[in-house]
């Protein structure tokens, strides 16, 4: 959002503080707390090359106390202060609170906070709290730790009048959380789940007004029109190579049951002029009905649907399990549909299989999985590079898949420098920066990296 003000706690090497910064423009702020030297001396570089002034780099760590701690771990992304060692264990960082930090400031508006800090989060808003009742910041921070979900930090907010959310990625809103949910912990949720969103009342108006946000009082569902899906279908590149699928379809005297409905609630999930509210609940009825329709037939078709709304929901455990389940099909039959389906990749509704529908099929399921599997692609798996080998030959790659590929060849030891490629030359909406992977010179980024 132009001019607003934002601040990053934990902000590592500045993937959040410079996109932060390039939404906020010259007339927004962005405070950036990295308390590790060497990270901290990487984002003031970054912020350097990409001019981008008004980040300030805070080289402090936040916590419940003032005073200095041991910062620990092999990792950047993984540093976590231990109070109570011997200097010599790791680095000693300058500790202060949010509260004794933000006291002289005298900071006329916070929109934004975004909190990572490896475990210390509780801490950070137990030293933030006069902050926090002062402002009225949409709030993201970290749960998840390891293998296990820590709410003390989500519990503390809500005393001080904040609610908790969580982001469904396919359309951009934030859900509500329900209390038995957060009491559940780590069992009712999604494995996978790395963050949530806090805000107060007012926050949270305002961003429903803005399309962005699930209220709680969410009414019934909307009932479907029948046959959107087939209509929203038919206005997608790729299904002119299925037309005749919809066709048979329409005038099927089955074309009435739960999966066309299923279709038809996740093509209103997708009208960005219905309320927010409205298009939350057709995005569930849409899930709730393909979980019943693949419970009758689990065809390749249905289970791609399924993948994509389990992805586009949140809920990436499951989008998972059913990518491995449409890979043994395709493993042992290969790709055909007797019905209209969803690709499961959204990316995929814009390009046309033409004749080359496994390989379509292929790279959309592949795509839709190395994207799931890991919460970065630093941590891809080594085993996945004949896949992504493949998939860059097709003529369906994305420069998001020819990026991994090389990152994990660098890693891997298999080369030493970024490789031109055609994927990697050009600006698209996934390929911003490409002066960046098609140097001819020298790459020192990488080894300084």
């Amino acid at each position: 959002m132009r001019g607003m003000t934002a601040i990053d706690i934990g902000a590592n090497y500045g993937v959040y503080s410079l996109a932060l910064a390039i939404g906020a423009g010259a007339k927004g702020h962005v405070f950036a707390f990295e308390p590790a030297s060497d990270t901290a001396a990487f984002l003031r570089k970054s912020v350097a090359l990409n001019h981008l002034p008004w980040i300030t780099v805070v080289q402090a760590a936040l916590s419940d106390r003032i005073g200095e701690a041991v910062l620990v771990g092999q990792q950047a992304e993984t540093k976590a202060l231990q109070p109570g060692l011997p200097v010599g264990t790791g680095e000693a960082v300058v500790v202060t609170t949010l509260d004794a930090w933000a006291a002289p400031k005298r900071l006329p508006d916070v929109d934004f906070v975004k909190i990572d800090a490896e475990g210390a989060e509780a801490s950070i808003i137990a030293g933030g709290q006069d902050f926090f009742r002062r402002y009225d910041p949409l709030i993201m921070i970290e749960i998840k730790h390891g293998n296990d979900f820590d709410l003390n930090a989500v519990c503390v907010l809500r005393q001080l009048d904040y609610t908790p959310y969580r982001l469904v990625p396919g359309l951009g809103l934030l859900a509500p959380i329900s209390d038995d949910i957060l009491a559940g912990g780590r069992g009712t949720f999604d494995p996978y789940q790395l963050n949530l969103f806090c805000c107060k009342k007012t926050r949270a108006a305002e961003l429903h007004d803005r399309g962005l946000l699930a209220s709680d009082d969410v009414p019934a569902p909307v009932l479907s029109s029948a046959g959107a899906g087939l209509s929203w279908l038919r206005q997608q590149r790729f299904f002119l190579s299925f037309a005749q699928l919809a066709d048979r379809f329409a005038t099927n005297s089955s074309a009435t049951n739960v999966y066309c409905s299923a279709l038809d609630h996740y093509a209103l999930a997708c009208d960005i002029a219905l309320d927010a509210n409205a298009r939350l609940e057709h995005l569930k009825a849409a899930r709730n009905a393909l979980i019943e329709a693949t419970a009758r037939d689990r065809s390749i078709g249905r289970l791609c649907a399924l993948a994509r709304i389990e992805a586009e929901f949140g809920f990436r455990r499951n989008a998972l399990d059913r990518v491995a389940e449409i890979a043994q099909i395709l493993s042992r039959s290969g790709a055909s549909f007797e019905e209209p389906f969803l690709p499961p990749l959204r990316r995929f509704d814009k390009i046309a299989p033409g004749e080359n529908l496994s390989n379509w099929l292929i790279a959309a399921v592949f795509e839709l999985g190395e994207s799931l599997a890991s919460f970065s692609s630093i941590f891809s798996r080594g085993d996945m590079l004949d896949e992504l080998q493949f998939i860059v030959g097709t003529p369906f790659a994305s420069p998001s898949l020819e990026r991994r590929r090389q990152l994990l060849r660098l890693r891997l030891g298999l080369q030493t420098r970024i490789e031109p490629a055609p994927l990697l030359a050009v600006v698209s909406d996934d390929h911003l920066n490409p002066e960046l992977w098609s140097l001819a010179g020298p790459q020192p980024w990488i080894s300084s990296r």
